[in-house]
């Protein structure tokens, strides 16, 4: 584990692009990836479970250098450096993790306190060996993770919020929708539709027929927005 005293220390440097590599190889990490993709770990995505593994290595790098004793990550003063290092002084950062970003790497490292008292017969006959004492300690460190969330919460939230700000400042405004609805392009489509229906025209081409669609789609969303909005629509445009 690192010497630098945890009064003293700033977020570590990010990691060299090895780094996956060396976590990979940990035979801890390769029992944790098997279980995360098997029903016992809920059949998660290969994808999402390598990055749940490497982002359990990412925290351990924060406390040795090479990552290889994962029994650090229920260590109190290996994890009072990971907290202070990857999540408390994120902000020093020249380019700070979302709140969203640091919830995943706290939800990786409480599955993997998960996986440890479930598979530790698999990690004792690999040589990891996992006693009593461990468990204990990794239950009282998974309980240490409800603060961490809890701390993000509002961060979350705030973030969330600027979401749906955002996604709604990108909604069509009354007058948009108008313009689209009621344009001569519009208005030529459904005149053929009409015609089509009165059996004016017999038969039309693929092109049409997408553009066919196209219009009643336009329309449908048109009818939505109504829904929610009734200022949005001119009435004449709803029929």
């Amino acid at each position: 584990m690192d010497e630098d005293r945890a009064e003293n220390m700033g977020p570590k440097e990010k990691p060299a692009a090895l780094l996956n590599s060396v976590v990979d190889e940990i035979l801890a990490m390769q029992i944790f990836f098997k279980y995360l993709v098997s029903m016992d770990g809920g059949c998660s995505p290969m994808e999402a479970s390598q990055e749940n593994v490497r982002r359990v290595g990412r925290l351990l790098y924060q406390v040795q250098g090479v990552p290889r004793d994962v029994q650090l990550l229920w260590d109190d003063a290996a994890l009072n450096i990971v907290r202070k290092r990857f999540f408390e002084d994120n902000h020093l950062l020249e380019k700070p993790r979302t709140a969203a970003t640091l919830r995943a790497y706290i939800t990786a490292l409480r599955v993997f306190y998960d996986f440890v008292p479930a598979k530790y017969c698999l990690l004792n006959q690999s040589g990891r060996k996992i006693y009593k004492s461990d468990q204990d300690k990794v239950k009282s460190s998974s309980i240490l993770l409800d603060g961490w969330l809890k701390t993000l919460a509002p961060a979350i939230h705030v973030r969330r919020a600027e979401i749906r700000k955002k996604a709604h400042e990108e909604l069509l405004s009354t007058e948009d929708l108008k313009k689209i609805v009621n344009s001569q392009q519009s208005k030529n489509i459904t005149n053929e539709m009409l015609k089509l229906e009165n059996k004016t025209i017999s038969a039309i081409s693929c092109d049409q027929f997408a553009k066919f669609c196209d219009n009643l789609l336009l329309r449908m969303h048109c009818k939505t927005t109504i829904v929610y909005h009734p200022d949005v629509i001119p009435q004449n445009i709803s029929k």
